[in-house]
């Protein structure tokens, strides 16, 4: 069975890998940190349970940046498969 394997089953991360998992049927699923250092190692687990948070703040203020997009992430994954 070919599956999306989420190292945690935090917010946004787990939405996007259950988005993902719906566009090309397969299932997102959410494992434990145990059993990722078991699948693939302390590094590449510590690496994908990382929940980092980003901000365009600095982007906008600094460089005055002005997004363009007019849907988001979620959205723009559902378009992409449909094109």
């Amino acid at each position: 069975m070919l599956a999306i394997f989420v190292a945690c089953n935090c917010g946004q991360r787990s939405l996007i890998a259950q988005a993902i998992g719906r566009e090309i049927n397969t299932p997102a699923v959410g494992i434990s940190f145990e059993t990722a250092v078991a699948k693939w190692g302390r590094g590449i687990a510590t690496f994908f349970s990382i929940n980092n948070q980003v901000s365009a703040t600095k982007a906008l203020k600094q460089l005055g940046w002005q997004p363009q997009a007019t849907m988001s992430l979620l959205e723009d994954i559902v378009q992409i498969n449909k094109a």
